[in-house]
């Protein structure tokens, strides 16, 4: 929205795969040269190179430019996520961007130092201390020095055990179900689930209702690549007619076709 307002009052033709910035400042160099090609406009695109590769637009919090990639298909200035294994409340965020940007959602984590750390930094979300999973069943957590390693999946505590990593603690961590947080999300409504759990991403999908939780945007770990043999992620999210858009180091986003097939994302 914000993109097609400032193309039409610069009179600028959109062009797809340039960024805004980039269109933009094209924009500015031919109102203050009158050309293209004229001399002020070459010096001012040569600054522009030397310069612009050190020129940050938009920060991103993100390991690998998740928030980046997200904000194309998430564009709106307020909105809502479900944050699950939140990890560090800022560094490696997939949604801290959105946070500053002025969105507000649910976070979820078993480690209480993390939780803690949101609860300072980010205080208009809701955190949430414990997993998401079947209440009915308990649930064992194995944490590691490494946060990010932590996981309750019992294939993924052998591979790193395997590799060498030791278990920093044991916990039984509260557990609660998705439909317990009386949230609701559309295709048509910015809204995106990022889930990184450490093994247990297909059990957290599978227990989903999509019938009253259908996010527009997934973002979801997973350490096999979906790209050329689909995983089981992917073969249940396209079920529920989401689309495999990007694949960002290990984690693999999805959008809900209902929202790609729109005028508003067209």
């Amino acid at each position: 929205m914000l993109r097609r307002i400032v193309l039409k009052l610069l009179r600028i033709n959109d062009q797809r795969g340039t960024s805004l910035a980039n269109l933009v400042f094209k924009r500015i160099i031919q109102l203050i040269s009158g050309s293209d090609e004229s001399s002020m406009s070459q010096w001012i695109k040569k600054i522009y190179r030397i310069t612009g590769s050190r020129i940050k637009i938009n920060k991103s919090y993100s390991f690998n430019g998740e928030d980046s990639i997200l904000s194309r298909y998430l564009p709106e200035s307020k909105g809502s996520y479900l944050d699950i294994g939140c990890g560090n409340p800022i560094k490696g965020s997939n949604t801290y961007q959105f946070y500053k940007r002025g969105w507000k959602g649910h976070c979820v984590d078993p480690i209480p130092k993390l939780i803690r750390r949101h609860r300072i930094f980010r205080s208009r979300d809701l955190q949430h201390l414990g997993v998401i999973g079947d209440k009915k069943k308990k649930s064992t957590f194995y944490e590691f020095d490494a946060n990010d390693f932590s996981t309750t999946s019992i294939e993924r505590l052998e591979e790193l055990v395997g590799k060498g990593f030791k278990v920093h603690k044991i916990r039984n961590p509260f557990v609660f179900e998705i439909s317990s947080l009386g949230i609701q999300a559309k295709p048509d409504q910015p809204f995106l689930l990022d889930i990184d759990v450490e093994g247990t991403e297909i059990d957290i999908l599978s227990s989903i209702d999509w019938k009253h939780f259908t996010p527009r945007v997934i973002a979801v770990e997973e350490w096999d690549s979906p790209i050329y043999e689909p995983t089981p992620v992917r073969r249940l999210l396209e079920t529920q007619k989401y689309r495999l858009i990007c694949r960002a180091y290990v984690t693999s986003i999805y959008v809900h076709s209902t929202y790609l097939d729109s005028s508003t994302h067209q």
